[in-house]
């Protein structure tokens, strides 16, 4: 989801206490589900309000490991603020990127004060969005991109946006960029 850059933004203070908060809700339930192999969670990755929860699984059943992340982007202007909670799966494999993309919610919250009041909804979306994308497979990774051609360069090491770049940003992909209703 893109900031709309003609009109006046949330108070940034404001948005970070609300990314604050989210990122604290991400790490409870990281440490609430045992994530622990290459957990990350981040606020305001290259200048872009959201908080993300990235970690890997597997491999299971001899399936290659996949990377996970649950992103919560605030997004909006003063006394129209949305939250919107997305999940991503993803693996690179010879040269691809195959992922899965979940829309989870577009709530309206009116602030730092309307957040913490609407905690439990919130948290009932991230555990949701932990469910769907915890459960993906190999097999559910069905869209694809070509990834960059230059291996290890930034737009192929644990950057789900990579398709993105690699394709001209015709299919925006997983992770940071584009707006969700072009990855549903």
């Amino acid at each position: 989801m893109r900031l709309q850059s003609d009109t006046p933004q949330a108070d940034h203070v404001e948005v970070h206490r609300m990314l604050t908060f989210i990122g604290e809700l991400l790490s409870s339930l990281a440490q609430e589900h045992h994530l622990l192999l290459r957990r990350q969670v981040e606020i305001w990755r290259w200048d872009e309000p959201a908080a993300t929860l990235t970690w890997t699984t597997g491999p299971q059943s001899g399936e290659r490991p996949i990377e996970r992340n649950i992103r919560s982007v605030v997004d909006g202007r003063p006394h129209d603020i949305r939250l919107v909670v997305e999940a991503n799966a993803w693996q690179d494999v010879d040269g691809q990127r195959r992922w899965h993309h979940a829309m989870i919610e577009d709530l309206a919250v009116e602030g730092y004060s309307d957040l913490l009041a609407k905690r439990d909804v919130v948290r009932s979306k991230l555990d949701r969005a932990y469910a769907l994308i915890e459960e993906c497979t190999e097999s559910d990774l069905t869209r694809h991109n070509p990834l960059s051609a230059y291996p290890g360069s930034p737009n192929t090491v644990g950057n789900p946006e990579s398709a993105s770049v690699a394709n001209g940003g015709l299919d925006r992909g997983v992770g940071a960029g584009g707006s969700a209703s072009s990855r549903s």
